[in-house]
């Protein structure tokens, strides 16, 4: 799939729109309780992705959203965490006609995932935290191993990012 960034770029919400409605198709229809949940959907497949411990990238067949390396004239302009918390938010207002939603009990989409939303924030500045690799703790540490070193730069930034 491709999709014009231009017209993306001119501001127009439309396409987070569409793609919001459809990866909430499975919680409307009250098949998913959770978008992790929801099979078939681009939102699933980018949570199961989001996986910073071991860098994974967002999948190819998937127009990229806005993410950490990634680059910037490629991804769709909105950053991956805030289309999580837009979908989430979304699935979680009662539709007039629509059987299901994202219930008050389940927790948020960003403590499900264990991000932390203020060093999230800090993170995505323009001045990065990290160098040479991203990640949560345990796996910086192994990375540093296996580089031959004893640390990395960002070890304590990922504790705090990633505190789970």
């Amino acid at each position: 799939m491709t999709y014009s960034l231009h017209f993306l770029k001119n501001g127009c919400p439309f396409f987070l729109t569409c793609m919001a409605y459809v990866d909430l198709n499975p919680i409307r229809a009250k098949i998913a309780a959770t978008l992790e949940t929801s099979e078939h959907t681009s939102i699933k497949e980018r949570i199961e992705s989001y996986d910073s411990a071991n860098g994974k990238k967002q999948k190819a067949h998937l127009k990229p959203l806005k993410a950490q390396g990634q680059n910037p004239e490629q991804a769709i302009p909105y950053p991956l965490s805030s289309y999580f918390e837009l979908v989430d938010w979304s699935g979680r207002i009662i539709r007039k006609g629509k059987r299901g939603r994202i219930t008050d009990d389940v927790p948020p989409i960003l403590e499900r995932l264990g991000i932390d939303p203020n060093e999230w924030l800090l993170t995505m500045r323009w001045h990065n935290r990290f160098h040479r690799a991203v990640g949560k703790l345990a796996s910086l540490k192994a990375y540093a191993e296996s580089t031959g070193k004893c640390w990395v730069h960002g070890m304590s930034v990922s504790s705090a990012l990633y505190p789970v």
